[in-house]
Formats: C-alpha cells, structure tokens, sequence
C-alpha cells in the first residue's frame, strides 16, 4: 500500500473509484497557475503515462495521483493562503480503498484525488499589455483575439484535479502518450468571479525537441514534491525560516504553490 499511485492506469482507476468524494536554494518549486480571464497557457508535457511509455520518451517522470488535504495557512509574513497536504492514509490497490488514519480526515476536512505532472512551459498568452511598460510582450493574433504573448520557456509542476484529469485522459485514451504535442490550457473567469473553468486542447502532432528531454531529467521526482521531501528545485527542504509564501515568484503567473480544482467557489482560491 501507498499514499501515492504512480501512472496514467492508477490515476484513472483511482478517479473511477471516486475515492476523493468530490537551481538555487532560494528557487521554490513553480506550479503553473493562470490567474486572469483569458489566460492561455502554451506548453508540452515531460512526464509519461507509465513508466514503459516514459522509458521510451526518455524521461524519468510518470504522472503521479494522490489524495490531498486543502489547509489553510498563515506565512510568518501574516499571509494567509492554503497548501494541498498530502492525506495520511494509505491506498490499498488491491481493496480499491484508503485505510490507515489521518487527523485531518478525522476532523472532516475533505480530501480531494489530485494528479501531478512535470511540464516545459513555452509561454503565457494574456488579454493585456505587460504592466511593466520597460518589457512589452509580443502581440499575437489568435483568430479574431488580440493577445500578448509572455515567454516563459522553463518547467513547472501542473498539478490538478477530476475534471481536468477527465479532459487530459481522452486525450491520452487517443494518442497513447503525454510527449508527442503540446497542449494549450484556457481559463475562463476573472480573479473575483464565483466560478472559474478551463479548457485543455491539443495541438498538432510535434516531437518534443531531445533538450528539453534531458533537461527534464534533473527535476525532483513527482513523489519527492507531494511529499514535500524536496521544495526547491535542487532537491532541497526549504530552510525551517523561510516560508514560501513570502519568497518572490520566480516569473509572473508562477505560483508557490499548488493549483486548485477546474470549478471552484471563490472561498477556495488562493489569490
């Protein structure tokens, strides 16, 4: 048993089982998060559907799923915001069920079943102008939507839930890989709208290029990070004074921490 299902097969069985119910020392793990109406996001994945399938790919990374605890926190800055803990129950395979025990599901804090993945984000695209004047961003044209375009061009951890597993599955069930194209994520809903929505879409078959494949085999392992074994990106714990919360975002729309569900009351966003 384990508190961590590891591939595309245990993800899915795990969501059909419905268990849920519903660099540098200083360089924190980047989730990928989009936080304005319209928001795109352009990216590839480096993480395999199973471990044959990654093996081939050339990554070391499978698509992990796991049970998660939303806590709400205060930094030593007086922030408040909210991490999704890893549920101290275990995963019996065999039984299809969680057993063990948890003092948050003990005090009926409601777990969720997240999955988690490692992606190359290429860019941002966004409804409006760099706010810093000294760096326009590129305006693009998608269809009839006049964009700008942030280039990003690093990774980061994407991190989700049921619905979004739902779309990404289908696609999986029709190419059979994570690591043949890249994908656009949309977000539609404003920072204070009650209910947020994303879509996934896949583009054009495109070999992802053999660079971004080795540089993927330096990141901490999917495990490592659910865990919280490691919170910077050299594989390190991040120093018992430093919180998270209070460390700058390496880039903008680059969150510290974890994402939230597809649909969401406005009570559950962190920003």
């Amino acid at each position: 048993m384990a508190r961590i299902r590891t591939g595309a097969d245990a993800t899915a069985k795990a969501y059909a089982e419905n268990t849920s119910g519903g660099g540098s020392g200083n360089d924190f793990i980047p989730y990928m998060r989009l936080q304005d109406d319209g928001d795109i996001v352009r990216f590839c994945f480096v993480t395999e559907l199973d471990v044959e399938t990654a093996k081939k790919a050339g990554t070391p990374h499978v698509v992990i799923n796991a049970e998660f605890h939303r806590i709400q926190k205060t930094s030593s800055g007086g922030k408040t915001y909210y991490n999704f803990d890893l549920c101290d129950l275990d995963y019996d395979s065999e039984a299809g069920e969680m057993t063990g025990e948890c003092s948050e599901c003990s005090a009926d804090n409601r777990r969720t079943s997240r999955f988690m993945t490692w992606i190359y984000v290429e860019s941002f695209l966004h409804t409006f102008q760099n706010p810093d004047q000294s760096q326009p961003w590129q305006k693009v044209q998608m269809g009839r939507m006049e964009l700008f375009r942030q280039p990003v061009n690093s990774y980061m951890v994407f991190a989700d839930g049921f619905y979004m597993w739902q779309s990404l599955q289908g696609k999986i069930d029709m190419y059979g890989t994570m690591m043949d194209r890249q994908y656009m994520i949309t977000r539609h809903g404003a920072r204070n709208q009650r209910k947020v929505t994303r879509d996934l879409d896949a583009l054009k078959q495109d070999p992802i290029s053999a660079e971004i494949i080795a540089g993927a085999a330096d990141l901490p392992s999917l495990e490592a990070i659910a865990t919280r074994e490691v919170e910077t990106m050299d594989g390190k714990i991040a120093s018992p004074s430093t919180d998270l919360r209070d460390a700058p975002a390496v880039k903008e729309n680059v969150e510290i921490d974890g994402g939230s569900d597809d649909t969401v009351d406005i009570e559950d966003l962190p920003w």
